[in-house]
């Protein structure tokens, strides 16, 4: 048993209302989360784009290559969201975007905003938050929550006309064939087939350097048939009583302590550790791996983008708990991390 990681293809998926029937909208969907972003900049003729110093830095990094102007406000996880977005020096033209980090926010009251306002919904893409928003625009990459090889979305609560819907092209097509050919080998190598597994971590570390490289692409028929089917409720419950199970099972401590959820209206994205020094999330972190347990670290923050940013990414892990996994297992991850916690964090 393996806990966190890449999906793996997973049989018997829950159908039901589907993730497209609840948002109830017209929606692009793209080969991959970041691709939205640049169609709203272009869409929009944005000239700056304001974002929170955290975030995955290595999902805008294209952006920047393409010469799009994009600027730091500061706000780290657990901060005052409506007073980090009063902070900025806004300007005519531009655009700012909000996270619901981890799915553990609750929606920001902005009033009287003078700007494009765009909200990334990755960690939860049926949130209260999420599913009442009055944003201009709302993304998300599907491929955190929901086990597919590719995928990013984009709509417009306020009903703006979308951009063009995009195209399948060759590149994408390749890399999310090869990204579902490494979830199938996942699968034969967790039911103990002879598989080797670096065989499918080299491809999953090969496609998903590409999808930065990638163009403006639709999401991948196999990926759309997916999450058109999908019981995107049931899917969601399962982690969240998963996370409720985990979250009950672990105690915070002065040396590592769990992240509570602020939005009561949607599902954790995962269970966040943050631990009071790099030193010792990086000894949690070994001895987690040792036990098959691999969490992720989100995000590394560059130097020099804001200090309690980059602490808040040197100390945390994401444990993965989503519906890959059942009650059983998840009591069992439980128990290897109080035991792995109570062997270090009191010493």
């Amino acid at each position: 048993m393996e806990f966190g990681s890449d999906f793996h293809i997973i049989d018997n998926l829950p159908q039901g209302t589907s993730l497209l029937e609840l948002l109830a909208t017209e929606v692009n969907l793209y080969a991959d989360g970041r691709q939205p972003i640049e169609c709203i900049l272009q869409h929009e003729k944005i000239q700056r784009l304001w974002v929170p110093s955290y975030h995955c830095h290595d999902s805008l990094a294209g952006l920047h290559r393409k010469g799009y102007e994009l600027n730091y406000y500061n706000f780290t996880p657990g901060e005052d969201l409506e007073k980090a977005i009063s902070s900025i020096p806004i300007e005519q033209g531009d655009a700012v975007m909000v996270i619901n980090h981890f799915g553990l926010s609750g929606k920001p009251e902005i009033s009287d905003r003078d700007f494009i306002l765009i909200e990334d919904h990755s960690h939860d893409l049926i949130s209260d938050w999420s599913r009442t928003s009055d944003a201009d625009w709302c993304f998300a990459s599907l491929r955190k929550t929901l086990p597919i090889a590719d995928g990013g979305i984009l709509w417009s609560p306020r009903r703006k006309a979308l951009p063009a819907p995009p195209q399948a092209t060759l590149p994408a097509t390749e890399n999310s064939e090869r990204r579902y050919e490494a979830m199938r080998l996942k699968a034969r190598y967790l039911k103990g087939w002879n598989v080797q597994k670096e065989d499918y971590l080299k491809i999953f570390r090969e496609t998903e350097e590409r999808f930065d490289s990638l163009p403006i692409s639709a999401i991948s028929q196999a990926g759309k048939e997916i999450i058109s089917a999908l019981d995107i409720r049931g899917w969601y419950q399962a982690k969240k009583e998963n996370w409720d199970i985990l979250r009950k099972s672990i105690s915070s401590s002065k040396r590592c302590k769990v992240i509570e959820a602020q939005n009561i209206g949607g599902t954790p994205f995962s269970l966040i550790l943050l631990f009071d020094n790099t030193e010792l999330r990086d000894r949690v972190r070994a001895a987690l791996i040792e036990n098959n347990v691999f969490p992720a670290i989100l995000w590394s923050i560059p130097d020099n983008v804001n200090r309690q940013s980059e602490d808040f990414g040197r100390n945390m892990l994401s444990i993965h708990c989503d519906g890959r996994y059942n009650s059983d297992h998840i009591k069992r991850l439980a128990m290897i991390i109080n035991t792995i916690l109570s062997n270090d964090t009191n010493n």
